[in-house]
């Protein structure tokens, strides 16, 4: 059975937003190289990023005893900012397909109405994850990335401290909210 050029094109569309979604959920499990440590709040919404391989902690050894813990390096500030820019990246690249088969005199009527939908499925989780970062903010949070695929939802959180169960309810119930998904799809990943 041979494939028309558009299956073809509407197969590779759903093979590269399941890539990235598989991208951005290994990026959330493997945020650190020696894994997560589990908190005991919710393990299976749960991670906490360690510090990168190679960062000493011990800089300044002094007579006295006293040691002086080193200023976060380049990796750990970056780290949400290169998860906004692999997401936007990905988004990019998706829309960029979904709008190339829409446009396309040869895509099927119903393969364009799917791509639609797509894509108005993916501005619609745009604009939400735009929301949620700025409720979290406001709830106190300093700095976050949100992303959410297939029901399923993913936030990043920055803090210097591990979170309370009081301060994971607060970002659980803005995502809850928000996407309107149950607490068992959101996952939680703390960024030191």
């Amino acid at each position: 059975m041979m494939f028309k050029r558009k299956q073809v094109i509407l197969v590779l569309l759903v093979a590269m937003v399941g890539v990235a979604g598989y991208l951005n959920w290994a990026y959330q499990r493997g945020s650190d190289v020696t894994g997560g440590a589990e908190l005991a709040v919710n393990p299976d919404q749960y991670e906490t990023a360690q510090r990168p391989l190679g960062e000493s902690a011990l800089v300044n050894s002094d007579v006295s005893g006293e040691t002086e813990e080193s200023a976060p390096t380049a990796v750990e500030q970056d780290v949400l900012k290169q998860a906004r820019s692999d997401k936007d990246l990905a988004r990019s690249k998706a829309m960029e397909t979904l709008n190339n088969i829409i446009s396309s005199p040869d895509t099927t009527p119903e393969n364009k109405s799917k791509a639609q939908n797509d894509l108005n499925t993916m501005a619609a989780n745009m604009e939400k994850e735009g929301v949620a970062e700025g409720l979290l903010k406001t709830k106190g949070v300093t700095d976050c990335v949100v992303f959410a695929t297939s029901g399923e939802v993913n936030a990043s959180v920055k803090c210097e401290n591990p979170l309370e169960t009081a301060e994971v309810a607060k970002i659980q119930d803005v995502l809850t909210s928000t996407f309107g998904v149950s607490v068992d799809k959101v996952k939680i990943t703390e960024i030191k």
